[in-house]
């Protein structure tokens, strides 16, 4: 069993801690802390501003997590409600808005046994020394940052500029490539391209770049293709429809008549129907009939 003693060293975790519960239409900031006990500031945002105080002693402690509890189960017990102080898993308790009502803090609202803790509105004046003690720590922590009431923006730059460099023999896993790198990887392509294209334009006329033997070789490529293309056409057979002329002929020439169903059958066209022919003579008159 752990002794008082060493409860506050069990109790750390719950130490300085700072959440915002929104309930309902109020908005309420709790403040944990660890001194001789457990102790919780809560208090109300607005005009009316409001401040309540609870706190745990080592009997709320041992009750909440038994008597004969080791340092490592309040250890254990102090982690969990500080995890749950970080999700935010909190809410007031019997809320209203009276004066003197019983409020209370419920801390780890999605466990098994939250913790509950009463809480007592303090007076004004001893809210208005809370508040100012609670700026003055601020003021204190934002002196490492140049008084600055928020962390700056550019300090997570610094930050990472004064990493401390990996030993040699260290790797790193395997990355993706940054915008950078690709932008080097392109800008070396354009350049090898420009410096292939200014050779080949200070190339002499009859020499030959690797680029204009492949564009000769396409050009070559695209004549052979174009000749095929050329023999395939001309050793196509020609047909021509025949003629109304020529159709004429033939149809003379089956029915037999006429001089060109006779040439058509091998008959002479000075003669076509085989006749004798009779042939006068031809009388001259003599010269004594003068």
């Amino acid at each position: 069993m752990a002794s008082d003693s060493d409860l506050v060293t069990q109790l750390l975790p719950l130490d300085e801690l700072i959440q915002v519960v929104y309930q309902g239409s109020s908005r309420f900031v709790v403040l944990s802390s660890v001194e001789s006990d457990w102790t919780v500031h809560v208090g109300l945002s607005g005009p009316g501003g409001r401040w309540w105080r609870g706190a745990w002693g080592s009997k709320d402690i041992r009750g909440a997590v038994g008597l004969k509890a080791s340092s490592d189960a309040i250890e254990a017990y102090a982690g969990r409600l500080a995890d749950a102080f970080a999700k935010g898993e909190m809410c007031i308790g019997n809320w209203s808005s009276q004066k003197g009502a019983g409020v209370n803090l419920v801390l780890g609202t999605t466990t098994d046994a939250p913790a509950h803790v009463a809480l007592a509105e303090l007076p004004a004046e001893e809210a208005a020394a809370f508040a100012t003690k609670v700026f003055t720590d601020i003021a204190i922590q934002a002196q490492s940052r140049g008084s600055r009431l928020h962390p700056s923006p550019f300090a997570a730059v610094s930050t990472i500029a004064t990493l401390p460099s990996k030993p040699s023999g260290s790797r790193d896993p395997p990355s993706k490539p940054s915008t950078s790198e690709v932008e080097r990887k392109a800008e070396a392509e354009i350049t090898a391209l420009q410096t292939e294209l200014a050779k080949a334009k200070s190339a002499p006329s009859g020499a030959e770049t690797p680029s204009s033997r492949t564009t000769g070789k396409r050009r070559a490529d695209a004549d052979a293709d174009g000749a095929t293309s050329r023999t395939t056409k001309t050793s196509r057979p020609l047909t021509k429809a025949p003629s109304n002329d020529a159709s004429k002929l033939r149809s003379i020439a089956k029915s037999g008549r006429g001089p060109v169903a006779a040439a058509a059958r091998g008959a002479s066209l000075a003669n076509p129907t085989k006749k004798a022919r009779k042939y006068q003579a031809l009388e001259f008159g003599s010269d004594d009939d003068d």
